[in-house]
């Protein structure tokens, strides 16, 4: 029998029932698929037997969580990229269209638009196609493990487009890739980004287990992400799936934060890590005004001994993870560290200079497109929303769009 309470294992000593959960669970939920070039498809069905008969069509291409973990450990051992990711998830209004049920959950059945009061949006600044609820799918199609394989994902995403031929309209398509200073992934602004997030393979928790931690436990358990998949079999699961496109005016954040420290006869790099709660190379504000490199990012601290003096009370970073006296507990009692999954993108894509969208590049339109899993909309992802009302990063972003999806089981995408 799984064991939802704690993180699972897929290489030593797993259950059957552990195999048969990662076998039939889409990837990208329990670990990230580790592509740096990646293209979400918006579809709009034409019908629901279009729809029908496209979900079915496309779901032997969905690359489950066990593959992604074999083809992972393939490239680990052989520098052999596996075939590109795919995944398919459905809006509320895509489960309407197709005559199914929803999965439980008053959120998601209302929608990120219909929740706009309790997330702070408005949706007058979003993109048309979000804005009409017209997204019933989201295909994601993720390959490469080099920055320089763009033109293969634009090529993989016109195949796919013949795919879904017409049984569904794209009325939206973006396009995100990672962006690097040296190892570690960058968010627009420039800062080391996916430093926190929850490890819910019992092989990840292993290799984080070599480092000593008094503040913070890493492992967390896989219900953190999952839930019952109502069109799946009797062992099936998935998971709520958020997408928000978030704008970053990197040009007035750099502008700003350079006026403050001259204000202030500080660094421009001190301001800024004032307002992210980290540093540009990850080092937590809490634990050290110094920065300490960007092969030595800290998760192992908490705020229990700042009352705002060195990371402020409304820092990001703070809001969105306080870090609360339970840091060390695994159970559920973490709702706020739900998985993140997201990409910087850029408009046009053009590629990025080193370090993030700096210099000239910042007149693009750059951001993150947002994407995380939930077991529970509400007590995860909108209480952290809620909770970042008085973020410090707000003036610099602009929500452009989004959309509630659910992330069915693969057998769950054959019975629709």
């Amino acid at each position: 029998m799984v064991n939802f309470n704690a993180p699972i294992s897929w290489k030593h000593s797993p259950g059957f029932d552990d195999l048969e959960l990662l076998d039939d669970l889409q990837g990208n939920i329990l670990k990230g698929h580790g592509r740096k070039h990646v293209r979400l498809l918006f579809l709009q069905f034409a019908g629901q037997n279009q729809g029908r008969a496209l979900v079915r069509r496309l779901a032997p291409f969905v690359t489950s969580a066990f593959e992604q973990l074999q083809d992972a450990d393939t490239l680990k051992r052989t520098k052999r990229e596996g075939p590109p990711f795919v995944s398919l998830m459905l809006s509320p209004w895509g489960y309407q269209a197709l005559g199914r049920a929803l999965p439980p959950s008053n959120s998601f059945a209302a929608g990120m638009k219909g929740q706009a009061a309790a997330l702070g949006d408005n949706p007058n600044t979003w993109d048309p196609p979000y804005v009409a609820n017209n997204v019933d799918a989201v295909l994601l199609i993720a390959v490469g493990n080099d920055t320089a394989d763009a033109g293969f994902v634009t090529s993989l995403e016109a195949s796919y487009r013949l795919l879904i031929g017409g049984d569904a309209s794209v009325v939206a398509a973006e396009r995100g890739r990672v962006l690097e200073r040296g190892a570690v992934s960058v968010e627009p602004f420039g800062y080391a980004d996916g430093l926190s997030q929850p490890l819910m393979l019992q092989e990840d928790v292993d290799a984080f287990g070599s480092r000593p931690a008094s503040n913070w436990n890493p492992a967390f358990p896989i219900s953190n992400a999952l839930v019952r998949c109502p069109t799946g079999g009797p062992a099936a699961h998935g998971s709520f799936f958020v997408f928000r496109k978030l704008e970053q005016d990197v040009d007035r954040f750099d502008k700003s934060t350079t006026m403050a420290a001259a204000l202030l006869a500080t660094s421009r790099e001190e301001i800024g890590a004032r307002i992210v709660g980290r540093a540009l190379d990850g080092t937590p504000r809490t634990t050290s005004v110094t920065p300490r490199g960007y092969d030595r990012p800290s998760n192992d601290f908490s705020y229990a001994a700042d009352a705002g003096v060195r990371c402020p009370v409304n820092a990001h970073v703070r809001l969105a993870n306080p870090r609360a006296l339970n840091g060390l507990a695994q159970g559920v009692a973490r709702p706020q560290n739900f998985v993140r999954r997201g990409m910087p993108y850029a408009e046009p894509d053009t590629p990025p200079g080193p370090g993030g969208y700096q210099g000239p590049a910042a007149k693009q339109k750059a951001g993150l497109l947002f994407m995380a899993y939930n077991s529970d909309l509400a007590v995860q992802f909108e209480a952290v929303q809620a909770a970042l009302a008085p973020d410090l990063l707000n003036q610099f972003v602009t929500v452009r769009g989004g959309e509630y999806f659910f992330a069915p089981s693969i057998s769950g995408l054959h019975n629709v």
